[in-house]
């Protein structure tokens, strides 16, 4: 029983470096950008650009 746990335990932790994305290949972010504004009142205003080919 003890040897089954383990052989368990091991196929759950090496799942993951077999299985292949769920995305397309072809989507990518080409560019992304962030900024940040911190003003006098201590207020933080965030800025994201993001240009993604999907």
């Amino acid at each position: 029983m003890r040897v089954l746990r383990m052989i368990l335990a091991l196929a759950i932790l090496l799942m993951p470096a077999f299985t292949t994305p769920a995305h397309a290949a072809a989507e990518s972010v080409r560019h992304l950008g962030v900024t940040y504004d911190v003003r006098a009142d201590g207020v933080i205003e965030v800025t994201y650009e993001l240009d993604w080919d999907f």
